[in-house]
């Protein structure tokens, strides 16, 4: 039996979801084997794409650098949050039924997935965290790797809009001082969301280069421009295509997931019901949905 087959799709299974655009995972993803990581900035949150501007203290007397300093200290904030790529994955909700796997989510499939035409990769969610740590934990990068959490309040509500650091007005400490800032306050700087995203139970990876990328290319984690790409390994388990994926495209997809090593299935919903793998190819490869 193949990691594939162990998964019966039927109810939650530790399994990672990634729902992404047809061309995208074929022509891309599943060819490169590796998983694209987007820059903070360009995260569809409007709390995430913009900069974080915590106060501070003058602890006493104001320094005469007061301004500088402070201007200085959220550049460089903005600098590292720019710096780091993050990559998005959906979670097993907590619940037994169809509905709590990570691949039967509909408005994942509408939002993310194309309107029902695109692709869910799933992928072992225990070899992806591992395969994910092992690649950063061989590059000069901080990561974090966690399920994000969900307050009515979000980062709004977060001990991150305070920076209480005197090392702010020293320029030689000023660079330590917001490393241990965001260090420090990573669960809310990076796993922290208001409740209204709540039911995309988000699982994310994380990194920040301390220093650059590695200048030679690597096998397993490489930038591009605004982009960062890793390798995930042997976690890939299925590709499920949409409900509005043409039926005429079934065949080259069919043969995509076997060169992949992954199980090929199309969602229906069954009286309401999400079921992963319909028999997909009975329909001859050039008949349309």
């Amino acid at each position: 039996m193949t990691t594939a087959d162990k998964y019966t799709l039927d109810k939650p299974e530790g399994l990672l979801a990634h729902y992404t655009r047809a061309k995208v995972a074929f022509e891309d993803i599943l060819p490169s084997h590796q998983l694209r990581m987007s820059p903070y900035r360009k995260m569809r949150d409007p709390v995430e794409n913009k900069d974080i501007v915590p106060g501070t203290g003058a602890y006493g007397k104001t320094p005469e650098n007061f301004d500088d300093a402070y201007k200085s200290m959220l550049d460089g904030i903005k600098f590292l949050r720019d710096e780091c790529r993050l990559l998005s994955l959906t979670h097993d909700a907590d619940a037994e039924r169809t509905f709590g796997c990570s691949w039967a989510r509909p408005r994942m499939w509408e939002q993310y997935a194309d309107a029902h035409r695109g692709v869910c990769l799933l992928f072992d969610g225990e070899r992806l965290d591992y395969t994910l740590a092992t690649a950063f934990s061989e590059h000069n990068v901080l990561a974090w790797q966690d399920e994000v959490r969900y307050t009515p309040a979000g980062i709004s509500g977060s001990k991150i809009l305070y920076l209480d650091d005197a090392r702010i007005f020293d320029s030689e400490q000023r660079g330590h001082a917001i490393s241990t800032y965001i260090e420090d306050n990573s669960d809310d700087f990076f796993f922290l969301k208001s409740d209204d995203f709540e039911t995309e139970h988000e699982y994310r990876a994380v990194v920040m280069p301390t220093d650059g990328f590695e200048a030679e290319p690597s096998e397993v984690l490489s930038i591009e421009g605004d982009y960062a790409f890793v390798d995930y390994g042997d976690a890939l388990v299925a590709v499920i295509v949409g409900e509005r994926f043409p039926n005429w495209q079934l065949l080259g997809a069919s043969r995509a997931a076997e060169r992949a090593g992954a199980r090929l299935g199309k969602i229906g919903w069954h009286q309401g019901r999400p079921i992963a793998f319909p028999p997909v190819l009975d329909d001859p490869p050039n008949s349309t949905t």
